[in-house]
């Protein structure tokens, strides 16, 4: 196999790019101009791919997230962004409505955050949850993964009381009524969880398969994996199924992360187990064995990270150890002496302290050489960055925590120690290892709104002006060399990836925007048009847009939600006729969001709304007085409609819509029509909803009003 790719702006180093790629197998041979490479390779059994001008980056690699987690999140109810409980039991209810067979058993799923409530911010317990069901058992994560909300029925198969013995490292809360409340932490969430039946092997085959494909479309050619030993807790089984799935599938690169709850099994891992055949079963660069990975604390956000002088607004929590110093020393010296990577899950400033300590203990003649890591350390001082760079200890970082954390940090951590949190730029300039990566389903795996989290220190909403103590910010060179040379680094591999050049892996990712010169407020929205693996071709959206949606089957509400905003938007740039571009916008949301029995347009004329272009059963021709058109219209606001029957003067034009979201659209602040959409289930649309066709219209607001 031999390729060419030209005519690009292929990313080699700081300010040096080049325009060609010439590639044979599996790996580059040639990085150059497009006039020297085309010339000298003109043969027939050369590949030829026009990239028309298109920036080229190298294959980005998520150094640490659960992927095997992030597949079952994608095949479980979407919690995540709730506003309140009870937008959440709403949620659980229609995915149990429209999911019938795969709820028997019962639910689970990851992502609410109380912090995000609008109200009452408080924990979801055993009573909200048994709101949703009391005859299967629910299980519901907060984001972090450190808290878990269950309903009665977990309790009761669990056998607890208020008299029950806790759980090691971990403990079930005991409600105001003396009966245990359904809420767990640390430790004691896993035998929440464990409470819902797993997914059969077939089952978490397809669900890995889908994630892979995934992946590639966001732009990743290599994960860093911790499966084993939390996601999937029978590792042997979870080795087998990857090796199997590798023998046929080879979309993106995958390295363990191996987990143990028990100190015996990690002993057998290294003495006779996968360990000790790993040179014979994985001499790919496909599929790799990774470090030992420990967990020290908890998280931020449950107060449950392990704090030096406790939280400054509870100070009499200094959180939660998952594992004693005693307990860790032994894991780390045992994996020292067989020459294993160790990285260990550490967010607060003592986890990070204590940690150091037992890796400097380890080190030989005081050189960290096995590269041994923090992962997401994220609450540090002065002292400690200095002392993570001086003993070059690798970092695994996550910037897109940022999002949610900069709204909780400088009340849990105080605003001198917040600070000096979150350091990449501080730990690049020392010369620290930092790599970059999500920790999905913490975080969705797509690399953009994490670079664009590192460059400009706001959340996703643009906030705050300026950023977030941004001394920290890094600059867009530093954050992409964070996903690729820094996360080969700290897997060993920095020789042959994490760069466009001769003799490394064929691996890069073609993006439809220039990450080097667009705003920097757009990093989060760049799109890949290609990503290529080993020299394969293993994701494309190539040449112009044209009206086909496909690639959707797998995808679920968000990520439908997120390809109907970029395919509307992509479609509005294309037509300057209105009605020619609400007729194919009608159309993009009809066939990509689910749940729904009309999607279409009503344009003011002459003191009324008339109908306009739509998907679904014929409707209402005019409206005048009365309806939730009306009221979006008039108003000038959203209207967002649990349930239609309860609002005054519904005009039902098809009975079998239950729910509606209606959107003004405006022009020089002048409504001129309204975006309809209509379910036939009550509550479809959520805040969700509201903000992503949001989005939507003011795209078509702003070209409208050109």
């Amino acid at each position: 196999m031999k390729k060419l790719f030209y005519n690009g702006k292929v990313y080699v180093n700081r300010d040096e790019f080049q325009e060609a790629i010439y590639l044979e197998g599996e790996f580059i041979k040639e990085v150059g101009k497009t006039e020297d490479l085309v010339k000298k390779y003109d043969q027939e059994d050369v590949e030829k791919i026009d990239l028309e001008g298109r920036t080229v980056i190298p294959g980005l690699n998520d150094s640490h997230l659960h992927f095997m987690q992030f597949g079952e999140s994608m095949n479980q109810v979407d919690i995540e962004g709730v506003e309140s409980i009870q937008e959440m039991i709403d949620r659980c209810k229609i995915f149990m409505e429209k999911n019938p067979k795969r709820c028997e058993k019962g639910i689970h799923a990851i992502g609410w955050n109380q912090d995000f409530f609008k109200g009452d911010k408080r924990i979801p317990n055993r009573f909200d949850l048994d709101k949703i069901s009391t005859e299967i058992p629910i299980v519901l994560e907060r984001v972090c993964g450190h808290i878990v909300s269950s309903n009665t029925k977990v309790i009761e198969i669990l056998g607890l009381t208020k008299d029950s013995p806790q759980y090691p490292d971990g403990e079930f809360l005991i409600g105001d009524d003396g009966y245990p409340s359904g809420i767990y932490t640390a430790n004691a969430c896993n035998f929440a969880k464990d409470v819902i039946p797993d997914f059969t092997l077939e089952e978490r085959r397809e669900m890995l398969i889908e994630t892979m494909d995934y992946a590639v479309s966001c732009g990743l050619t290599s994960v860093q994996s911790n499966d084993v030993g939390t996601t999937f807790m029978n590792g042997p089984v979870a080795f087998d199924l990857l090796k199997d799935i590798y023998k046929e599938n080879k979309k993106i690169r995958y390295r363990h992360q191996v987990c143990f709850n028990d100190f015996g099994e990690f002993e057998n891992y290294l003495s006779s187990g996968e360990y000790s055949k790993k040179d014979k079963e994985y001499d790919t660069n496909y599929l790799k064995l990774g470090p030992l990975k420990l967990f020290k604390d908890g998280s931020l956000g449950a107060r449950t990270a392990l704090m030096r002088d406790g939280y400054n607004d509870d100070k009499d929590n200094h959180g939660l150890p998952w594992i004693k110093d005693e307990e860790m020393r032994k894991y780390v010296n045992l994996a020292s002496e067989n020459n294993l990577q160790v990285i260990t899950h550490v967010i607060g400033d003592k986890a990070i302290e204590d940690t150091i300590k037992c890796y400097e203990d380890s080190f030989v003649d005081g050189e960290n050489k096995l590269r041994h890591t923090l992962v997401h350390c994220q609450i540090t001082d002065k002292e400690l960055v200095d002392r993570i760079a001086r003993d070059d200890i690798c970092v695994m970082a996550q910037p897109i925590f940022l999002d949610y954390d900069m709204q909780v940090v400088e009340d849990r951590c105080g605003k001198e120690l917040a600070s000096t949190s979150y350091a990449f730029k501080s730990l690049k300039d020392l010369g620290a290892h930092v790599a970059y990566g999500t920790d999905a389903p913490v975080e969705n795996l797509n690399p953009f709104p994490n670079i664009y989290m590192a460059v400009t220190r706001k959340d996703k909403k643009g906030n705050p002006e300026g950023g977030f103590y941004p001394k920290e910010c890094v600059d867009i060179y530093e954050a992409i060399d964070a996903y690729t040379v820094e996360s080969a680094y700290v897997e060993f591999q920095e020789d042959i990836k994490g760069r466009i050049k001769k003799d490394f892996l064929a691996d890069f990712v073609v993006l439809d925007e220039d990450i080097f010169t667009i705003d920097p407020m757009e990093i989060k929205d760049i799109k890949p048009r290609m990503t290529i693996v080993g020299g394969n071709v293993v994701y494309k959206r190539w040449g112009n847009m044209t009206l086909e949606i496909k690639g959707i089957e797998n995808l679920d509400n968000k990520e439908r939600l997120d390809y109907m905003v970029d395919f509307g938007k992509a479609t509005i740039k294309t037509e300057d006729d209105m009605i020619a571009m609400m007729a194919n916008i009608s159309s993009i949301i009809f066939n990509v969001v689910e749940n729904l029995n009309w999607a279409g347009f009503y344009l003011v004329k002459e003191g009324e709304l008339v109908l306009g272009p739509f998907q679904g059963l014929p409707a209402c021709t005019r409206l005048a007085e009365e309806g939730v058109c009306v009221a979006a219209w008039k108003d000038k606001k959203v209207m967002r409609v649990e349930n239609v029957h309860d609002f005054p003067g519904h005009v039902a034009c098809d009975s079998a819509s239950n729910s509606e979201l209606v959107l003004p659209i405006l022009v020089k602040d002048e409504v001129i029509g309204v975006l309809d959409l209509d379910s036939p289930s009550i509550g479809r649309f959520t805040s969700l909803e509201e903000e992503k066709f949001r989005e939507l219209v003011k795209a078509m607001e702003e070209e409208l009003s050109k």
